[in-house]
């Protein structure tokens, strides 16, 4: 997770400019800028993710695209020799601009959102004080 306040910065919607990014070389670059987590963080939470071998992989906490390309860039390739050949990133639901991701070896061929899923929709009585239509997940 990236550690800036986008608020206080002076460029116009940049957390939704960078959750575009996607190119290894401007997400390296966005990565030396801001402040993401430390040297010590990266690499454990790589070499966690490399000892699992798994071929796809869900994360949540995920700041934005160029967070999640520069970390498999970075760390994933030097710990499991190629990384994750596909990213992905869904907007959640939480206000903070906190997102969940998946890493895939293989081509995903759908990715679905439940994002905007109601109570209603799933049949549950609305919590005290809570509207039927709100979100049910504050993630995806």
């Amino acid at each position: 997770m990236m550690r800036f306040s986008f608020k206080q910065s002076n460029i116009p919607n940049l957390r939704d400019k960078l959750t575009l990014v996607s190119d290894q070389d401007r997400a390296d670059e966005v990565d030396q800028v801001i402040n993401v987590l430390s040297e010590d963080d990266r690499t454990l939470t790589a070499q966690a993710l490399a000892a699992c071998n798994a071929d796809i992989c869900a994360l949540q906490e995920v700041e934005n695209l160029v967070t999640l390309t520069a970390f498999n860039n970075r760390y994933l390739r030097k710990y499991m020799r190629r990384g994750y050949g596909h990213r992905m990133l869904k907007e959640g639901n939480d206000g903070r601009g906190i997102d969940v991701a998946g890493l895939s070896r293989m081509r995903p061929v759908d990715v679905i959102s439940h994002a905007k899923t109601s109570l209603s929709d799933l049949g549950i009585a609305p919590i005290v004080d809570k509207d039927p239509n709100d979100p049910a997940f504050l993630r995806d």
